[in-house]
């Protein structure tokens, strides 16, 4: 494996979890909230949340007009139905990105004192799937509406046996 030979003198030396001995590595531009792809992508590819969503705030480093990353917005989710797990929306979002650094090539004038950026936003995706209005009345009458007729003879039941109870209890008198 790549990642394991090219990171092969990082080293767990300690009895403490998480916690490793990276003097002898050789990454020197880790970024919470980025995940490489270069090795896979044979391209230098940066995944990360749209508009870097819970990333390193080093990563503020773009034009005041660049939209906030927002939760509401940004973040994936999957929303399931308890009680049969079904899937009610689910929504993946990702954003690609590529470093900028400059060139100092002359062939390339406006890459070649261009202000180095780890991780340059290239494109956003929002794959998702939610669930009609007809599928869930659908669900609601084949799951909930039978499990709140349930819950009323149960405690229909209990009280008619607490009645029978005293109605016993009195005849015994």
């Amino acid at each position: 494996d790549f990642a394991e030979r090219k990171n092969r003198d990082c080293l767990k030396n300690s009895t403490v979890d998480d916690e490793y001995d990276i003097s002898g590595c050789d990454i020197t531009t880790c970024f919470d909230g980025l995940q490489s792809v270069e090795n896979c992508m044979k391209s230098p590819v940066i995944m990360s949340s749209p508009h870097f969503y819970m990333a390193d705030k080093q990563l503020d480093n773009f034009d005041a007009s660049m939209k906030r990353p927002a939760a509401e917005d940004d973040q994936t989710y999957l929303d399931i139905e308890p009680t049969t797990g079904m899937v009610l929306r689910a929504h993946k979002k990702i954003q690609v990105n590529m470093p900028v650094v400059p060139t100092g090539m002359k062939q390339i004038p406006f890459l070649e004192d261009v202000t180095a950026i780890p991780a340059f936003p290239v494109l956003w995706l929002d794959e998702g799937a939610d669930i009609d209005q007809e599928n869930i009345d659908k669900i609601k009458g084949m799951v909930t509406v039978p499990l709140i007729a349930l819950d009323v003879a149960k405690y229909g039941m209990i009280a008619l046996g607490g009645v029978l109870l005293l109605v016993g209890a009195l005849m015994c008198c």
